[in-house]
C-alpha cells in the first residue's frame, strides 16, 4: 500500500478515543494536519500528540498536500466539509449518519462518484470482531428473526427524529447488514417533554425474516446487543463482549473478547479505517459508501415518519 498523506477534521471524542490512536502508530500514513474550530482542546491532543499540527484555518488545510480527510465533526457540518473536500479532490471519510439527511448524502455520494475519489461512511459496527464473527455462523437470507437493542443508563434531551438520526442509524444499519434490505412497518414510541424515553420499531424482508429495534434511556446501564435467529440457531451478540449460540444444554461461546482496549481492538475502528485506506490504494468502491449509507438513512427517515406515540 502507498503512503497516503491526510487530515483529520474535528478532535472531539471520536477522535481522542479511536482516529487519532490508530491513525498516529499506523506506518501507511502520515497526518499532515488537524482541523478544529476552536483550539479548546488543543493542549488535549499536543499532550498525547506532540508531532501533529494543528490550525483553525481551512486554507492552510486545504494547503498541506492532502490525499484524504477524517471528517469527525457533528453531523450538521458534515455536508458542506464533505462537498469542500470532495471539490478539492480529496477522499472522504465522514461519522455516520454522513448528512443530516437521505437526498444529502446521496448528493454527496453521487459527487464522489463523478470525481472518481472515494467516500466513505463510519459505521464501525459493520467492521467489528463479534459482527463479523456472528456473520460467519448465519447468512443473509436465513435469518428469521433480527433484535438490535440499544439501552443507555439515563435520559438525553433528544427527540424521536434526532435519537433515531444519530444515535440508532448504527442499528439501522446493522438490521440491513444482518436482514439484507426491509420494509418498515411501525416505530413506537414514549417521549416526555420532546425527549425519548424508549421506541420499538417493526420490520420486516422478502425471505421471511423480521427485525425489530429496541431502545431505552432508562435501563440502568450501558447496553447493546444483537439476538439473531435463524437455520435452526440463535445468536446473541453482546457489543462488544462476546457472540454466544444458545441452546437448550450449554450455551456456547463462539467469541470472548480478550482485548483491555476493547474501543481499539474489538469495535471495527482499526478495520473501517484500514478498509478506507484500500480502497483508496487500490481505486474501489468501500462497503460503506454513500449509496449504501443513503440506505440506511432513508430506511431511518421512514421508520421516523411512521412513528406512533
Amino acid at each position: 500500500m502507498n503512503h497516503i498523506s491526510i487530515g483529520i477534521i474535528g478532535c472531539g471524542y471520536i477522535a481522542q478515543k479511536s482516529f487519532l490512536p490508530l491513525l498516529s502508530h499506523a506506518t501507511n500514513v502520515n497526518i499532515k494536519m488537524v482541523l478544529s474550530q476552536g483550539t479548546q482542546k488543543w493542549d488535549v491532543i499536543k499532550s498525547s500528540w506532540p508531532q501533529i499540527k494543528m490550525t483553525t484555518d481551512w486554507d492552510e488545510f486545504l494547503g498541506s498536500g492532502l490525499r484524504a480527510a477524517f471528517v469527525l465533526t457533528p453531523v450538521g457540518s458534515h455536508y458542506e466539509i464533505c462537498n469542500r473536500l470532495l471539490n478539492e479532490g480529496i477522499h472522504v471519510f465522514v461519522e455516520k449518519p454522513p448528512a443530516t439527511s437521505a437526498k444529502e448524502t446521496l448528493r454527496i455520494a453521487q459527487k464522489g462518484q463523478e470525481k472518481n475519489l472515494v467516500f466513505m461512511v463510519g459505521f464501525n459496527r459493520r467492521f467489528s470482531t463479534p459482527v463479523l464473527k456472528a456473520i460467519d455462523q448465519i447468512k443473509v437470507g436465513q435469518i428469521r428473526l433480527c433484535i438490535v437493542e440499544k439501552h443507555r443508563p439515563s435520559h438525553q434531551e433528544r427527540g424521536l427524529a434526532e435519537t433515531y438520526q444519530e444515535d440508532l442509524i448504527h442499528q439501522i444499519d446493522l438490521l440491513r447488514m444482518f436482514c439484507g434490505e426491509l420494509t418498515p412497518i411501525v416505530t413506537t414510541s414514549n417521549q416526555v417533554d420532546g425527549s425519548l424515553l424508549s421506541s420499538v420499531s417493526n420490520l420486516k424482508n422478502d425471505t421471511h425474516g423480521i427485525g425489530v429495534l429496541l431502545h431505552s434511556r432508562e435501563s440502568g446501564l450501558w447496553q447493546e446487543r444483537v439476538t439473531i435467529i435463524g437455520n435452526e440457531k440463535t445468536l446473541q451478540i453482546n457489543l462488544f463482549q462476546s457472540v454466544v449460540e444458545i441452546n437448550s444444554e450449554v450455551n456456547k461461546p463462539i467469541w470472548i473478547s480478550q482485548s483491555t482496549n476493547p474501543q481499539i481492538d474489538d469495535k471495527g475502528f482499526r478495520e473501517e479505517i484500514n478498509h478506507f485506506l484500500h480502497c483508496i490504494d487500490t481505486n474501489t468502491n468501500p462497503l460503506t459508501n454513500g449509496f449504501d449509507a443513503a440506505k440506511s438513512q432513508q430506511l431511518q427517515e421512514q421508520l421516523v415518519a411512521l412513528n406512533q406515540p
